[in-house]
């Protein structure tokens, strides 16, 4: 979906977004931020980068990260958890994973987690994309913003 028409879509629902980005390193927030009025609607992008960021800020678990790892879908559930404790908007949007080119395991190269939360209704989605690192992140900045529209549309 294009971004104005996303804004547009959350300003008449009036939901706010926050965003919790590892590997698209703060692209989905940037695409908000580039349209005027986003301020109605986007409420917070933290890049979360780092496994010991995740677990400071976002309260993810030290355990979830040793036995699952940062690209996982247990991460991604509670990198979501801990945007909505935050208390700083109604749609939250979590992503991590690795853009490449290279990864100790080559099949995971290009393969990324996108989470998405409104009110008690989470999606937690495994993606693979292939292409340079900048197609793959841009590719996970489009696939956060079309699951958020996914789930306001519900």
């Amino acid at each position: 979906m294009e971004i104005k028409t996303l804004i547009d879509n959350l300003r008449n629902k009036k939901l706010r977004v926050a965003v919790a980005e590892s590997f698209t390193g703060g692209g989905v927030a940037s695409e908000f931020v580039s349209v005027s009025g986003a301020s109605d609607v986007f409420a917070v992008g933290l890049v979360c980068y780092a496994e010991n960021a995740k677990e400071r800020i976002l309260g993810v678990k030290r355990e979830t990260l040793d036995a699952f790892g940062a690209v996982s879908e247990q991460t991604i559930s509670e990198m979501l958890d801990g945007l909505k404790a935050l208390g700083l908007g109604q749609v939250m949007l979590a992503t991590s994973g690795n853009a490449g080119p290279t990864s100790e395991k080559a099949d995971e190269v290009g393969v990324f987690y996108l989470g998405v939360m409104c009110g008690e209704e989470k999606i937690v989605r495994r993606y693979k994309a292939s292409g340079s690192r900048a197609e793959v992140i841009r590719i996970g900045i489009q696939e956060g913003l079309d699951l958020i529209a996914e789930i306001i549309s519900k």
